[in-house]
């Protein structure tokens, strides 16, 4: 028994994390899907998952990060999103960012 309550246990979890985001996206992604419009045709850059929490660490990594973007890519806009608004925000983000043409076909 225990082992098919394990079996359960890691079947539940599994599914539990793959679905959690889907659902947040689905349902909570609604409301917010022009939030980014005034930024459709510009340039821009999306720093998502940003730090809400006291690790400095992260703090610091963010940092660094949206110093390099500024520097490394001065006519973009750059556009951070916190982690608990990036599930809720992935439809309107979708939704502003263009495909890359390549360089085949």
């Amino acid at each position: 028994m225990e082992i098919v309550n394990r079996i359960k246990n890691k079947i539940y979890n599994y599914i539990y994390k793959k679905t959690w985001y889907e659902w947040i996206y689905i349902f909570s992604g609604k409301k917010y899907i022009s939030l980014y419009a005034g930024y459709k045709g510009q340039k821009k850059a999306f720093l998502l998952m940003e730090p809400e929490y006291g690790n400095l660490g992260d703090h610091a990594i963010a940092y660094a990060s949206e110093k390099f973007i500024q520097e490394q890519f001065p006519a973009y806009k750059l556009i951070a999103v916190s982690e608990a608004n990036t599930c809720r925000h992935l439809k309107s983000i979708k939704k502003v960012c263009e495909k890359l043409k390549t360089l085949r076909g």
